[in-house]
């Protein structure tokens, strides 16, 4: 899973072999707030509006996206996810370097790429 704020994030995911994916939007503790219901494919582009399944907006705090992908006789696959967005800061601490992406902070050992708009 990937960090996310109540404001809403947008997930890059692929599973090679999938024949379909499910996936949701857990909170910190791990309890499921929002399924975003059955994908087709073994890859794609996943957005949260940062709203909870009762449609209210989710409290500010940590959250993450849970994929499980399957191939077509039904075994789960690995997948693998990205988190999009825009990088607001840029901070050096006792962790090293970290990027700020809406309001979580990424140690930048775990950025995999970086593109102008």
């Amino acid at each position: 899973g990937v960090g996310g704020s109540g404001d809403g994030a947008e997930w890059r995911w692929s599973a090679p072999g999938a024949a379909r994916a499910e996936a949701e939007v857990q909170d910190a503790s791990g309890r499921s707030i929002r399924s975003l219901g059955g994908l087709p494919g073994s890859a794609g582009l996943l957005q949260w509006d940062g709203k909870l399944a009762d449609g209210s907006a989710a409290p500010a705090g940590p959250y993450r996206l849970a994929l499980s992908a399957f191939d077509a006789a039904g075994n789960r696959i690995t997948s693998v996810i990205q988190r999009r967005g825009t990088v607001s800061e840029i901070m050096t601490g006792e962790e090293g370097i970290s990027v700020r992406v809406g309001g979580d902070l990424i140690p930048l050992k775990q950025v995999v790429s970086v593109a102008a708009d």
